[in-house]
């Protein structure tokens, strides 16, 4: 066998059989094209196939804009700018701004000073400060205390304690009222029924007078207040309020520096009581002075019990001492 390839590979020249060549024909006809018919479930899974690939590719935007809307960073700024709009609008409307205040538990002071005083008219709800304003409307002469309270949209409501007068005082041109602890405070109202007294002569002490400006509700700020520092003896208050209560036919009395209080008796002398709080004994020793001088047919001009101990007169025909 290994001789007979061996016999094969010593012929080179081995002739090969020749392939007729090929002739180029022209035909006047063409060939039809045979009809290719898809199956229709290939059909169903191209359009499937289509449309995934569709919404893939709109999938694809909404995710990504999705991660970059929904962070927290995004929606702290969101919130950030609906808040600051919305500020701005409410700040915008006047519909939120304080117009009416009403003022409870006034009985002399004007509500128009206290509003003045808060400052809370005209202002916006958000900037209104309610501790605040009340912590300025207590500082009003008269004034124990202030409570006030704001309510939405644009309502406040301002409650108030009165300090009560208890006396008026006029000395010369000026007349204030005097609380129960004898301190001063502006008068703005004419109280009839209160006990007044009429000093001539020195009885303010400390006393710095009233504004006289007048006080604009506009002007929320800095509207003037009345202001009044000052008080009367406690001695001489204590006496009038004493004289008040034993004489309640009487509740005006005269005060000077010499002779204490003074009560002009209706029959036409004045009656000297001095100031403190033996009224009472005072007035005794009076009534027993005035009936031995009745007895004696004889008018006062004036009694003096300032002094009960060593009570004197002046009647007509001359001054004496009491026995």
């Amino acid at each position: 066998m290994f001789n007979m390839f061996k016999k094969q590979a010593k012929d080179p020249k081995r002739k090969l059989k020749k392939q007729p060549p090929l002739q180029r024909t022209h035909s006047g006809s063409t060939a039809a094209t045979p009809k290719l018919v898809v199956p229709k479930q290939a059909k169903q899974r191209v359009q499937r196939r289509r449309r995934a690939r569709a919404q893939q590719q709109l999938v694809l935007p909404l995710q990504w804009f999705k991660r970059l809307i929904f962070t927290s960073r995004w929606l702290s700024l969101a919130l950030f700018a609906t808040a600051v709009y919305g500020l701005y609008f409410v700040g915008q409307q006047t519909d939120y701004q304080i117009s009416q205040v009403p003022v409870e538990g006034l009985y002399a002071i004007p509500a128009t000073e206290v509003l003045a005083q808060s400052g809370l008219s005209g202002q916006h709800i958000f900037a209104a400060d309610p501790e605040l304003a009340a912590e300025r409307i207590s500082t009003m002469p008269g004034i124990i205390a202030a409570t006030v309270e704001v309510t939405w949209p644009n309502q406040a409501r301002i409650t108030v304690q009165e300090d009560t007068p208890v006396a008026v005082v006029r000395q010369g041109e000026e007349t204030v009222w005097v609380n129960e602890a004898g301190e001063l405070l502006p008068a703005r109202l004419d109280l009839p029924e209160l006990l007044h007294i009429e000093a001539e002569g020195a009885l303010l002490m400390g006393y710095e007078g009233a504004s006289s400006e007048p006080v604009e509700e506009t002007d929320t700020a800095t509207a003037p207040t009345h202001v009044v520092q000052g008080r009367i003896p406690t001695a001489v208050l204590a006496g009038a309020q004493q004289l008040q209560t034993l004489l309640p036919e009487q509740n005006h009395f005269r005060y000077t520096p010499q002779h204490g209080l003074i009560y002009d008796d209706p029959q036409g002398w004045a009656v000297y009581l001095g100031t403190g709080e033996d009224m009472h004994q005072k007035l005794v020793v009076y009534n027993v002075l005035l009936s031995e001088l009745q007895t004696q047919g004889r008018t006062p001009e004036y009694i003096s019990v300032s002094n009960q101990n060593q009570p004197f007169y002046k009647a007509f025909g001359g001054e004496s001492t009491a026995p």
